[in-house]
């Protein structure tokens, strides 16, 4: 008998679940107090509160559509022909204008450069992927020496 004939004829048996699981407590009662509490994770909700001990930021709202031309525009860029950045970046502008208006709302951000662009998905620790890690190193290792 094959492998497939095996499983296709193994048969699950059932199981009591345990008591003391069926009247355990969920974290939320309800999907409205689940985002609530999700809500309150979100970085421009506590982002005032540690101002004084991160990186200087600016919040930029985003509505469905321009996250929709995000990730569009993302595919296009990774999909397109061209081998240059500049002018894929022109292509995506030019198929999604909003993207070129996104681009020109972090350009006007008074934030020295490089910057980390840090959706709610994303982490902070996540910007040392994305930056350059020479120059990371050695500020990291002066500031070590600080303290």
């Amino acid at each position: 008998m094959s492998f497939a004939d095996q499983l296709k004829s193994a048969r699950l048996r059932s199981i009591q679940q345990p008591k003391e699981k069926i009247n355990e407590q969920l974290l939320c009662p309800d999907s409205d107090t689940y985002r609530k509490m999700m809500n309150e994770t979100q970085f421009e909700y506590y982002y005032d509160i540690i101002k004084q001990w991160t990186f200087p930021s600016a919040i930029l709202s985003m509505n469905e559509d321009d996250i929709r031309a995000l990730h569009n525009g993302h595919l296009l860029f990774k999909n397109s022909s061209l081998d240059d950045d500049d002018k894929k970046t022109e292509e995506c502008f030019q198929q999604y204008p909003q993207l070129f208006k996104l681009s020109n709302a972090i350009d006007t951000c008074d934030i020295q450069r490089p910057i980390f662009v840090r959706l709610s998905t994303r982490s902070p620790k996540d910007a040392i992927l994305l930056l350059n890690k020479e120059k990371f190193k050695r500020l990291f290792q002066k500031n070590v020496i600080d303290v």
